[in-house]
Parts: structure tokens; sequence; C-alpha cells
């Protein structure tokens, strides 16, 4: 079942126009560490660079009228606090519940349940799909689409029998509502799951009957994958009968076969479960009615040709189902594995601890030059050690810009090269010479498209040619020499390092990861350092 929270912020960002991949979104929140507060929700928002506000508002006519189309909104319903999505209309207010809850409230009933709290979001035109996201939903649904339409036209060309066409019909019918049954074993959701399996009672449960031991036939084979096997066979091979003009005799006995696994379902669920699944219910129902065709229409013709139709398309079914369902069931289980890992990844307690293990040095040295980015004043001092002909410090700068971009006012940022200045001939001394004279005698600003063309796609010949060289080394090569010799001092041999408030970033996360907690180490910085921005360490 698609998540509760990640569907509401879905539908935020759909309602203003803000696209982006929906799976990442997904899994973003529910890897979050905070899931699912709000917090979770403005810090995955902060991660796809959408603009957001979280605010807690006072409950007036007036503030409501202020108040965007489109927005998130906390309500008090039956005692419980849940967010929902709020969409204003004339005299009130349609919210969004859940997939399948929706309702209408008008301004006076919206305020008596609102709790103030609210989170919205600056509409955008732009489109921000993942890079991760090589094939376009729509195009894959268009070809899908295509492909059905044209299939359709050629057996509508056939001009098959009213009795075959209804039976292809309810044929793929059970398609769906074993595709249905499926979604519901794997905790997805759908029109009829939502329809038939929510509000569980006393005499109706589908889980309890598609998680027993009769719905498994073999291992890790269920009933769900037989039923989709044996509907999409029938459709296969009465299409293709259809096409090549022969009887559906086959397809109609193998129906009349079928019938003792409905009898079996039904004693199961009513005298050993005794809970009803609708869904298999209606499973029955569509071979009941089949099975019916078959009787009132039942002329054997039987051939070779039609049979090895038959048996060629329940083959390629089965077999197409089998990887097919692995697949998904496969998919399920490693996407649970990589939510629960990276919430255990993102744990800022667990981050904490790694990072106090490591040895508190001093990020001071003798130069007052150095390239800082962010808010100088603040307690979190994050020191970057680099070069810029480093190759594994390209993913590191990009997450200095994500910093700088999400928190520019919660970090202090040193940058600091790690380069032996004593051969100023050097391209890495040539293209830190320059970085450091753009900082000083231009603008932040510049400098950090500088970085940015050497931390990205630039050769260095190409950035030296766009930038130029530094026009006076001797002012830059000491502050580049104060760094070197820091480095040395503190056994910094490698590029790229990260000190944060002078302690190594722990080595078992990733340098990616360290946006993810920004926010905590800020508060942690604040309590611990409220007036020390630079670390020293103490002497022994």
């Amino acid at each position: 079942m698609k998540n509760p929270l990640s569907f509401l912020v879905q539908q935020l960002l759909k309602a203003n126009k803000i696209t982006v991949d929906f799976d990442e979104l997904d899994f973003q929140i529910q890897s979050h560490p905070t899931y699912p507060s709000l917090h979770a929700v403005t810090g995955v928002l902060d991660h796809f660079n959408i603009e957001n506000l979280a605010l807690d508002v006072p409950k007036t006519i007036d503030t409501f009228n202020q108040l965007p189309t489109t927005f998130l909104a906390q309500l008090e319903i039956d005692s419980q606090k849940q967010f929902v999505v709020i969409t204003k209309i004339k005299n009130g207010c349609k919210i969004t519940l859940s997939e399948t809850q929706k309702k209408t409230l008008s301004e006076f009933e919206f305020l008596n349940q609102f709790t103030g709290i609210l989170l919205a979001v600056e509409k955008d035109t732009t489109t921000t799909m993942s890079s991760e996201s090589l094939l376009n939903p729509n195009l894959l649904k268009g070809l899908v689409l295509t492909t059905l339409i044209a299939f359709a036209l050629m057996l509508i060309l056939s001009k098959p029998s009213t009795i075959d066409l209804g039976f292809l019909c309810l044929s793929i019918i059970g398609i769906y509502i074993s595709i249905s049954v499926f979604k519901q074993e794997q905790g997805e959701s759908n029109i009829l799951v939502d329809a038939f399996c929510s509000n569980p009672s006393e005499k109706k449960s589908c889980n309890a009957v598609l998680n027993s031991k009769a719905s498994t036939v073999y291992k890790n084979l269920k009933l769900s994958d037989l039923s989709i096997t044996y509907f999409t066979g029938l459709a296969l091979a009465i299409s293709f009968l259809s096409l090549s003009s022969k009887a559906i005799f086959i397809p109609k006995l193998i129906s009349l076969m079928a019938l003792p696994t409905t009898i079996y379902s039904i004693y199961f669920q009513s005298l050993v479960i005794k809970k009803w699944c609708f869904l298999c219910l209606s499973i029955v129902a569509v071979m009941w009615c089949q099975a019916c065709i078959a009787l009132l229409n039942f002329e054997p013709i039987y051939n070779l040709e039609s049979t090895l139709i038959v048996v060629l398309s329940f083959s390629f079914v089965s077999v197409l189902w089998l990887l097919a369902s692995r697949f998904f069931k496969d998919n399920k289980t490693l996407k649970k594995t990589k939510v629960d890992y990276y919430k255990f990844k993102r744990n800022f307690d667990l981050f904490s601890n790694q990072l106090d293990i490591n040895k508190t040095i001093s990020t001071y040295v003798a130069s007052k030059k150095e390239m800082i980015y962010g808010n100088s004043n603040s307690n979190l001092n994050i020191v970057i050690i680099t070069n810029p002909l480093c190759g594994h410090c390209k993913p590191v700068h990009k997450t200095i810009e994500q910093i700088l971009s999400n928190y520019p006012q919660l970090t202090k940022l040193t940058i600091r090269f790690n380069i032996n200045p004593e051969h100023p001939e050097n391209t890495a001394v040539k293209i830190a010479a320059r970085l450091l004279e753009i900082y000083h005698i231009e603008n932040i600003e510049t400098c950090l498209d500088a970085m940015h063309d050497i931390y990205g796609d630039s050769s260095p010949s190409e950035w030296l040619k766009k930038w130029n060289e530094c026009s006076q080394p001797n002012n830059y090569l000491p502050i580049l020499r104060d760094q070197f010799n820091w480095c040395s001092d503190n056994s910094i041999n490698f590029t790229p390092e990260i000190l944060i408030n002078g302690k190594s970033y722990p080595k078992m996360f990733d340098r990616n990861d360290l946006i993810y907690f920004i926010e905590n180490l800020e508060e942690l910085s604040e309590v611990n350092n409220p007036h020390i921005p630079f670390i020293k360490a103490e002497k022994a």
C-alpha cells in the first residue's frame, strides 16, 4: 500500500505543479530518521531543492484566507492528530486524508479541527526529475496502451462470436482481480483493494485468507500467482485462437476443470479460516461465470493446432510470470531493506557517537585569508580539505553546494587546500591560487562558480583558459603554504577530508550523508560551543 505520508506529499506537489521522481520521494521520506514527522517531509523537500515553509499559524478566518490554495495541514480528527492535504474552495475546503478518504469541510469545521501547523510549498513550472529516472513513465504507459489498442483492433477485425468475446472479457476481469490480490499480498493498493479489503471485521479479512497456509501452493508459489497465470493464459489462448479462426473449446474445457478449486476456496474461507476475502470471492464468481458460458455453449471441437496454441499460451505466461513475480517480490524486499539501511545510516545518534570517537584537532591556521562560505558566525565549523585535481573531491563539492543552498545560515564552511606550493608551476597550485584570488578580489559567488567548474566537468586546461591564472601568486602562495603545513602537522595526507568542529568525518558514513545531519549538528554545536567558532586542541 502506498505510504500515506508520501501520498499526501505527492498530492501537494502535483497540485502545485512540481514534478519529482515520486518513487525516490517515497524512499527518501520513509528512510528519513525522523519519519513520519513533519521534519522528515521538510528535510526531503530540501533534498529535492523545493522551496517549503513549515509554520504554526493562528486559527482564524483571516489566516485561512491568506493561505495558499493547496497546502499540507495538521488536523485533529477523532482525537488523533494527522496530516491532510487541504485544497481551498468557495466557503470551505476539500481535504484528502488518504487515497480513498476525501471529504469537504466548511471554513468553520476546518478551523475547529486545525491545529495551526501547516506546510506550504512554492509553485514551480520547472520539472525536477531524478537523474536516476531514465525511463519516462508516461512514455511507457503510452507504448503499452498503443500495443493493447492495436491488439484489440486485430481481434475485432477477426470477428469473434459474442460468446468468445464474453469469455475473453471475463478473463481480462479475472486478470485485474488477480493482480489486485497480488498487490494486496505485497502491501500495495488499488481501487479494488481499497473497496474490498479496507476495514476488516470479524467475518471479513483479506489478509487473514491471503496470508494463510492454504494460499501457498509450493514454497513461494501462491494461489495469486496461479490465478494470474490462469486468467492471462486463457486470455492469450482465446485471442490467438480467435485470430486464427479456431474454436475456443479447449479454454472452455479448462474453465470447467478449474471449478473444484473454487469449491475448495469457499470451503476453506467458510469453515477453516471463518473469514471471507471478497477479492477471492470475486475470482470465484468470474470462474463460475466462465463455466456457465462453457456449459451453455459446449461444442467439442478438438484439433492439434488449437491444443498447441493453448499449451504455448499457458507455457509462455507461466514462465513470464514466474520471472516477473520473482522480480516484483525481490524488488519489494530490496526496497524495504534499502529503507531500513538508510534510516539506520541517517540516524544522528549513531553518527554523533562515531564522530565523538574521533580525536579533536585544531582547525586554526596562521593565515586569516581562507575561503569561508555560509555563516562565518556559526558554531558549526566544517573544514573541507581538498585539491582541485582530486577526483574523489568532486562529490564532496556537490555536497558543499547543497549545504550552502539549503542551510546557508547554519554552517561555516572553510575550504582548505592540501597542496605543496613549493612548485608554483604545478597545475594544482595555479588553480588553487587563482581560486583564492577570485574569492578575495572578486566575490564569493564568482568563486563558487569557478569551483563548480573545476570540480565539475572542466579539465584543468579548459578551466585555466576560462578563468586565467593568478595575477599575483605571491599574495596567495603563503596562504597555501600555511594550509599545507597545517595538513602535514596534523597528518592529513589524503583528500578529501572533512572536519566537523575539529573532528574527522566518521569513516563508516558516506560523505554525501553529511547534508542529512546539518540541522542536528548545528543544534549540538550551539549547545556545546556557544562562543567558539574554531576548536583548538587541548595541550597535553
